[in-house]
């Protein structure tokens, strides 16, 4: 089994028959599901299990999706378990904002769209795999010196960082490590000379920082400075130096400490690429989307809807039905639009000239639904296809 797999999906929803069927294409995908058609069962299997994603109906009785969501992120054990949010109503931009305040990653319309279910869950679950790794590897090393219980001077020599003590003339002063440093000089050839001997040392210092500049700033934090090194093995790694101003018998003397963080860079990166594989997931789908609000105002568009009509991000928020009907289809879209926004009956698959930001016309099919807020009508989401080919 893939590792990411094997963190367990809780799937939330007060229907039977939608719990039975997302289980099923999850599980027919390898993943490893419970259910709970109630938040109450769904807190009861969170006491006794562990859980890589949470998929939430939004609306569910005595309690709905976001006051579950709002528990669960007040709870350390669930508090950084990616939530995706189901909805049988199109998102508005107060409902997507009210979902990523709790802590959603992402959210899902009913009927569910299999394909796209399985990568959204893919990727979240890859990007919790990813996590966990970090927060054990970082366990680990606070295990470690907990454990310890050992004096400072003790501890200064058996810490896996180098740390060189620089007094305000340059020079090495004290040093945690006996024979070949990271950078393959012996520390005997170093202490008591200056800094300057080290190769490694006089790139971090001499190129990054004036040290004594750092002498004349005593009020101020520690600098950091993540690099990129060679071993004395001739292997690369990446780096981090942490310079402290510390008070020894009355005088201030530079601390460079070194740490090694390549295991911590690579899971960075890890990340982000799934991250970024993620969003680009959300952006592939081939039809646009968008909402409005009961004025007409679109409020929500994504990727592919811009593209279609040649609209850039900034314009969200700003266009109306007038800017991308051309003048005969607008009159009738509007009137529709104010007639379903009043709650009247209207055919919800249409066909119209659409006009492009520059003016070049196409001809648009669009599915347009009711957006509804806790059973009050908040605006419509339309699906549009550039369907001028097939015309």
């Amino acid at each position: 089994m893939t590792e990411f797999k094997q963190h367990k999906i809780l799937i939330v929803d007060d229907k039977k028959e939608n719990l039975i069927s997302l289980a099923a294409t999850l599980k027919k995908d390898g993943f490893i599901t419970d259910s709970a058609l109630s938040a109450r069962e769904a807190l009861e299997l969170i006491l006794k299990n562990k859980y890589g994603l949470f998929i939430l109906d939004v609306q569910m009785p005595e309690m709905g999706g976001f006051e579950l969501a709002d528990l669960l992120k007040g709870n350390s054990k669930t508090k950084d378990i990616p939530l995706i949010f189901l909805s049988a109503n199109a998102t508005t931009k107060d409902f997507t904002r009210t979902g990523h305040e709790l802590g959603a990653l992402d959210f899902l319309i009913k009927p569910v769209d299999n394909t796209l279910l399985y990568y959204k869950v893919q990727n979240l679950l890859k990007l919790h795999d990813s996590t966990v790794l970090l927060e054990n590897a970082n366990k680990a090393l606070e295990k470690k010196a907990a454990m310890a219980r050992i004096s400072y001077e003790d501890l200064y020599y058996s810490l896996v960082q180098e740390i060189f003590l620089i007094n305000k003339s340059g020079i090495v002063i004290s040093i945690n490590r006996t024979g070949v440093l990271i950078d393959g000089v012996d520390s005997k050839n170093l202490l008591y000379h200056p800094y300057s001997k080290s190769t490694f040392l006089s790139e971090i210092l001499g190129k990054e920082i004036n040290i004594l500049q750092l002498f004349s700033e005593q009020n101020k934090k520690d600098k950091k400075i993540e690099f990129e090194g060679k071993k004395a093995d001739k292997s690369v790694f990446y780096g981090e130096a942490t310079l402290t101003l510390v008070l020894v018998e009355t005088r201030f003397n530079l601390q460079v400490s070194i740490s090694d963080i390549t295991e911590k860079k690579i899971n960075e990166k890890k990340i982000r690429f799934e991250k970024d594989k993620f969003e680009s997931v959300v952006n592939s789908i081939n039809d646009g989307l968008f909402q409005d609000d009961l004025n007409g105002t679109v409020i929500y568009a994504n990727k592919r809807f811009l593209d279609i009509f040649g609209f850039k991000e900034s314009d969200i928020g700003k266009i109306t039905i007038s800017d991308f009907a051309d003048r005969a289809s607008y009159p009738i879209m509007k009137e529709r639009h104010d007639q379903r926004v009043s709650g009247k009956n209207v055919q919800e698959l249409i066909e119209y000239i659409g006009v492009r930001k520059d003016g070049s016309k196409l001809w648009i099919e669009s599915k347009v639904t009711l957006v509804k807020m806790e059973g009050i009508i908040t605006g419509t989401q339309s699906i549009v296809r550039d369907i001028t080919k097939r015309k």
